[in-house]
This record gives C-alpha cells, structure tokens and sequence, in this order.
C-alpha cells in the first residue's frame, strides 16, 4: 500500500526538524499496515489490531520530517493466519528519494477488548492518501 502522509500545521509548529523520524509519521506507517492486513474498517477498528514488536533493521538515509510517501508491503513470507506478521516500510521525500526503511517490522495481533474502553488521541498527521 501506498500513502502520501502529511504532518499536521500543529506538529510543524512543533519543530518535526528535531526527529529522524517524526513519530506522528511513524504511527501513521504502522497505521497503513492496519489497514493493509484488514485490521482497521471504515468505522474505526475492528475487535482485533496489530501493535509493532520488533524491528530487524532501519535504514536512515535522511530526515524523515515532512510530507512524504510511505510504501508498505507484506514480506514474502508473512502467514497473514499468525499471530506475528512482517512488513516492510519505505518512506520517499516529494522527489521520489527513498529517506528511511524498516526491513522486517514485526507486528503482533492483540485483541482490543483487553485495552478497555480506548479513547480517540489526536493525530500529528493531517491526512493520510492511500493509493
């Protein structure tokens, strides 16, 4: 899945130069994972997510503060039946450079309901356009 992020105009004011990574950009991949392993729907989550456990290696090759594109895709051999699934994340500035890349991300399923009653947090990014 393909994305094209944008911070919001509060967390710019916050000074994202500061990260390697923002992390309002960071959630927002983990973000487009849900929704390419089904796990998010047009109203909100389903019973089930997927949080981040491990990351096998990261590749920062510039900042990764600003409107970008972000690439998401299942690893070959991810079982989408597990319990623990593997991705990979790719983040390009506007002019197509590839600036940062998660090999290997792995992501546990976890059942919301033993998160209680969760409350919506505001999000440092203002949009989020998959493609």
């Amino acid at each position: 899945v393909m994305a094209s992020l944008s911070l919001s105009s509060r967390a710019k004011e916050l000074n994202p130069k500061k990260y390697f990574l923002h992390p309002g950009l960071l959630d927002s991949s983990i973000y487009i994972a849900l929704l390419l392993l089904g796990a998010k729907n047009k109203e909100g989550l389903g019973t089930s997510s997927y949080l981040p456990i491990f990351y096998e290696k990261v590749n920062v090759y510039s900042n990764v503060n600003d409107d970008c594109v972000c690439l998401v895709g299942l690893r070959p051999e991810t079982n989408l039946k597990s319990t623990i699934v593997e991705i990979d994340v790719k983040f390009f500035d506007k002019q197509g450079n590839l600036i940062l890349e998660m090999v290997g991300v792995k992501l546990k399923k976890v059942n919301i309901a033993q998160f209680g009653n969760l409350e919506k947090s505001k999000s440092a990014v203002s949009s989020i356009s998959v493609s």
